[in-house]
């Protein structure tokens, strides 16, 4: 991805050495921009591209996204934009005091290239606030799902712990514990644990807890 720009100083020196040539200053640069231009619309292309599969997964219902992958394509576009910035600022006021140097046409198509130059900025600027509202649902959604398995670990606990109650009662190994000569005495505990989850469960129930 980093050296997708910089080859454009590199493509245009192979065009060069395989013979093409340039009327002056100006094509040279509409030439260098052309090359500059087209490596960075296929970056912001490619970085879409990404984003729309992972659009695709999350609002599908998919319940997990590629670790980081978010952040990557935020990160990419948040760089280039501070990268080229600058240069955008430079081309614009350039364009503006251009001296009557160079063709007509060579002057229509810098103001092409810096338009290119303007939207590929713009898309990369519209994919990383797409990711990062893409990021934030993400996250919204781990929350939620987190919140919903804590709540429901809450009931869980809730209702054993009078059953752990009492079994943790009559697991003290002491003499004069209820019930340890009698053959029923082991189904009437399940039934007595059983009662007191159920009676539990509608308590939570009456005070709307769940």
């Amino acid at each position: 991805m980093r050296e997708d720009p910089i080859s454009a100083a590199d493509s245009l020196r192979l065009a060069i050495r395989d013979g093409r040539r340039f009327a002056g200053t100006l094509a040279l640069l509409n030439a260098l921009l052309q090359y500059q231009g087209d490596a960075l619309s296929k970056i912001a292309d490619a970085a879409e591209d990404r984003l729309e599969r992972i659009e695709d997964r999350v609002f599908g219902g998919a319940q997990e996204v590629e670790e980081g992958a978010i952040s990557r394509i935020r990160w990419l576009c948040g760089r280039l934009q501070r990268r080229f910035a600058p240069e955008q600022k430079i081309l614009a006021l350039l364009h503006r005091s251009m001296p009557a140097a160079g063709t007509r046409d060579e002057h229509e198509h810098l103001g092409d290239r810096i338009q290119q130059f303007d939207e590929t900025l713009a898309t990369l600027g519209d994919i990383q606030s797409r990711a990062r509202l893409l990021q934030e649902e993400v996250n919204s959604r781990q929350a939620s799902a987190t919140s919903r398995n804590l709540y429901f670990l809450s009931i869980f606990t809730a209702i054993m712990l009078p059953v752990t109650l009492v079994t943790g009662v009559f697991g003290m190994n002491v003499a004069g514990l209820p019930g340890t000569k009698s053959d029923d005495a082991f189904l009437w505990v399940i039934g007595g644990m059983a009662l007191l989850a159920i009676l539990t469960l509608l308590g939570m129930r009456l005070k709307r807890l769940i």
